[in-house]
Formats: structure tokens, C-alpha cells, sequence
């Protein structure tokens, strides 16, 4: 008898957990039902993870927006958008919009935030505050020339390489060089001469590739 009532109370836990998970499960859902997207990613993060593993995840996204349109749900509460005004209203000064937990990622120190990973307004505004003079340029009289330099180089690049006419196509993966200028851009203001990425059109020293195979799924 003793045995019979454990096992019923058993099943009554197992079933109460499961209705309970159930239940949380429909309300997660239905909190952005509204929001079009894939069937399983509003259910579960696994959804997320497969496409992370697959090293696709950019280019699903990109699927997505053209498949479902500007806002697509990818998450139980994660939301993506290729809207520039939506993404103008989140990232503006005294912006309602906060950061997620994804941003604990940024530490380097699991313990420490830092000034890329802290998600509280006040004191992050606080410390970029503090920090700002380190970035203002101002003991680097040639900074605007410089970078104008490095971007009349990108467009000669464009403009003798990459147009394409009628009759000859040139596609071009302008994430690629929009990174050649950004590191041609640091070295030249941290070094005073830039790497030449832009120059050779070429990862010249295999930074990207590096990057590429460490973080395998950015």
C-alpha cells in the first residue's frame, strides 16, 4: 500500500512538472506570438544553437528577413531586425531600450563587467565617461586625415577593381573590406602607417582568418 501511494505521488509530481513546464512553455510563446519567425525557435533556444553549430547563423538571419520580413522572432524572447530605423530608436542617447544578458559574454573577467559588457545605464554612462578622453583624438592632430586617407584608398579600390558593367559582373563581400579598412585605419592611427590590407585587397597577415578560426561561429 505504502509502495502504491509513492508511486502515485510520484506520477503526481511528474505530471504537475510537466503541466507546469507546459504552461510556461505556451505563455513564452504566446508573449511574441505576433512576431513571425520559425516554429521551434519560439519554443526553444535549441533552434539557435543548431544554427550556431551549422556556422550558418548570419546568413539564416538574413533568410529570415527576406523570408518573414524587417522583424523576425528567433528565440522564445529573442527578436532580430535589419530595420535601420528600428535600429537607429534602440541604439539612440536616452534610449528605452536596455541590454540583454547576452552582453555578459563581453567580460573578460566572468566576475568583472568592463566597459563593453556592464548593462547598467548609469554606470556604464558613468565610465564611458571616464574613458573618453583616452579615445578623443586630440593628441593625434592628423586623425581626420588620416582616416580620410584610408577611405580614399577603400573607394580606389572599389572604383578600379569591383564596378561592375554590363557586360562584367564584380561582386564584392564588402564585410571583407569594410575589416581590411577598419584594421588599416587602427595600425595607421596606432602606428603611423597603416597595415596595408586595403592597399593589397588581401588579409595580409591572416588577422581575419585567425579571428575566423578561433570564433568559428561569428
Amino acid at each position: 500500500m505504502v509502495t502504491t501511494d509513492r508511486a502515485t505521488l510520484a506520477i503526481g509530481v511528474v505530471c504537475a512538472s510537466l503541466l507546469a513546464y507546459l504552461v510556461r512553455l505556451a505563455l513564452q510563446w504566446r508573449r511574441l506570438a505576433h512576431v513571425p519567425g520559425p516554429f521551434w525557435a519560439a519554443l526553444t533556444k535549441g533552434w539557435m544553437v543548431r544554427e550556431s553549430l551549422k556556422m550558418r547563423q548570419p546568413t539564416t538571419f538574413k533568410e529570415l528577413n527576406d523570408k518573414y520580413g524587417s522583424l523576425v522572432r528567433v528565440g522564445p524572447n529573442e527578436l532580430i531586425t535589419d530595420d535601420p530605423d528600428v535600429m537607429r530608436r534602440m541604439m539612440a542617447v536616452r534610449s528605452e531600450y536596455t541590454r540583454g544578458h547576452w552582453y555578459n559574454a563581453m567580460r573578460f573577467d566572468p566576475t568583472r563587467d568592463n566597459l563593453f559588457s556592464m548593462r547598467n545605464e548609469v554606470a556604464h554612462t558613468k565610465l564611458r565617461a571616464q574613458m573618453a578622453a583616452g579615445y578623443s583624438g586630440k593628441e593625434n592632430e592628423s586623425m581626420e586625415g588620416s582616416i580620410d586617407a584610408q577611405i580614399a584608398k577603400l573607394v580606389q579600390l572599389v572604383g578600379t577593381k569591383y564596378l561592375s558593367t554590363t557586360h562584367d559582373y564584380r561582386p564584392m563581400d564588402f564585410g571583407e573590406k569594410a575589416s581590411f579598412l577598419t584594421l588599416d585605419v587602427i595600425s595607421e592611427l596606432a602606428f603611423g602607417q597603416a597595415f596595408g590590407y586595403v592597399e593589397n585587397d588581401a588579409d595580409v597577415y591572416e588577422y581575419l582568418k585567425i579571428t575566423e578560426t578561433f570564433i568559428p561561429i561569428m
